[in-house]
């Protein structure tokens, strides 16, 4: 389990999202990076502006990496690398939550050096299916 967590500055206070909708896919996101990232390693979160649309949030682990292979699929319901330790529902409901919010959910990964989500938040989020 990672000994520290580093936070920069974020203004989450000007989205107009469900707090509970964001904090969800926050949370999830924190937890896999924990749970990914070996004893004594860091996980980051970095918050940025999005282009005057909004907010991007980033979260960054120390763990393995996610197979060139299995990038393609983690964002599928039921996929899952961790075996019956892992559902397959954290990052699938991430990626609804903020899809349906007009957001992006994107993954980054070099096997070997950590992986790197980032979520695009929209200051006025477009709802359901206006998000299209």
């Amino acid at each position: 389990m990672p000994s520290r967590c580093l936070f920069n500055n974020c203004r989450l206070t000007t989205l107009r999202w469900m707090r509970t909708s964001y904090s969800k896919c926050l949370l999830i996101l924190l937890l896999n990076a924990i749970q990914a990232s070996p004893r004594g390693a860091t996980v980051t979160l970095i918050c940025r502006d999005w282009k005057s649309r909004g907010v991007v949030l980033e979260v960054l682990d120390q763990g393995a990496g996610i197979a060139l292979e299995h990038l393609s699929r983690v964002f599928e319901p039921f996929f899952t690398t961790q075996g019956s330790r892992g559902t397959g529902f954290g990052l699938s409901v991430s990626y609804g939550l903020v899809q349906s919010y007009g957001g992006e959910l994107t993954v980054t990964s070099t096997p070997g050096q950590g992986a790197r989500f980032s979520v695009y938040l929209l200051t006025n989020p477009v709802i359901g299916e206006d998000a299209a």
